[in-house]
């Protein structure tokens, strides 16, 4: 039985296989260290590589992997151009909301319909007062005309109901703007209510047309800016299977990217149309 040098166990004791994956462990460590000397030389720097001469497929390969990086960053660029455009219509399109416009056009309206209710009722106030008073004071020209042809004995019973005739248009004529008599007697309905619609339009707002037009106007804004958002989130979709398919497809790659880059463009465009406007 033979043993080791260094008292080591001895070499029939042990077993084949520890034996084998010790043998091609030294081999793979002794290849390794015969690796790192080639590659350095006495001093310890790197060693120049020879020159290995693999035909005409490495220039080709070469400017394929510089084309296919250029493609990236390209890519990567306009995805973030996209990005960017797809925030900024989303802020403005949250600004173009019609809400706000609707309600205030509602409150206009209800607004509107309260001054008519309210001018009406007192318009028709006045007209029952102009009417009553009227009445009284043609009803006391009346009796007065006709006292000179009455018996002494009733000249002052009409006297006093002349009087309390006239006393009641007078006290009619108070509940009703003398101002919108016309030179006849007459009174300007319209004219009263065309002035009480203009006071009211100055105190508060009751243009409910225009609010509605301007919430048309959002709504249609807003439509404009979803469909920019749209073809913003196509535009990175397909960027994003540009570098998902396989760099020999290059003629699909290349395509794609540059439908995407001209959708992102135009919708860029469209953009800035929308801001001058």
């Amino acid at each position: 039985m033979s043993t080791e040098p260094g008292g080591g166990a001895p070499r029939a004791q042990i077993p084949n296989e520890l034996l084998q994956r010790l043998e091609a462990h030294d081999a793979r460590l002794a290849a390794l260290i015969g690796q790192l000397t080639r590659q350095t030389d006495p001093r310890g720097l790197p060693a120049v590589a020879a020159p290995v001469v693999v035909g005409v497929d490495a220039p080709i390969e070469q400017a394929s992997g510089v084309h296919e990086s250029r493609l990236g960053i390209l890519v990567a660029a306009m995805v973030l151009v996209a990005t960017l455009l797809t925030v900024s219509v989303a802020v403005f399109e949250y600004n173009a909301d019609p809400n706000p416009s609707s309600r205030r056009g509602l409150m206009a309206s209800f607004r509107r319909e309260l001054i008519s209710v309210v001018q009406v009722g007192q318009l028709n106030a006045q007209q029952r007062a102009y009417a009553d008073s009227m009445l009284n004071a043609e009803l006391a020209r009346l009796i007065r005309a006709e006292i000179p042809d009455v018996p002494e004995a009733q000249r002052s019973a009409m006297l006093a109901e002349a009087e309390q005739a006239t006393r009641a248009a007078g006290a009619s004529s108070v509940f009703f703007q003398r101002r919108y008599l016309n030179r006849d007697g007459s009174f300007d309905m319209e004219r009263q209510m065309g002035e009480a619609w203009s006071q009211a339009a100055r105190e508060t707002d009751i243009d409910a047309r225009a609010h509605f037009l301007e919430a048309d106007m959002l709504r249609a804004n807003a439509s404009f800016l979803t469909n920019l958002v749209f073809w913003l989130t196509m535009a990175v979709c397909v960027f994003e299977l540009v570098g998902n398919l396989h760099p020999r497809r290059r003629l699909i790659r290349i395509g794609s990217a540059a439908a995407a880059t001209v959708g992102v463009l135009l919708v860029a465009a469209l953009l800035g149309m929308y801001l001058i406007a």
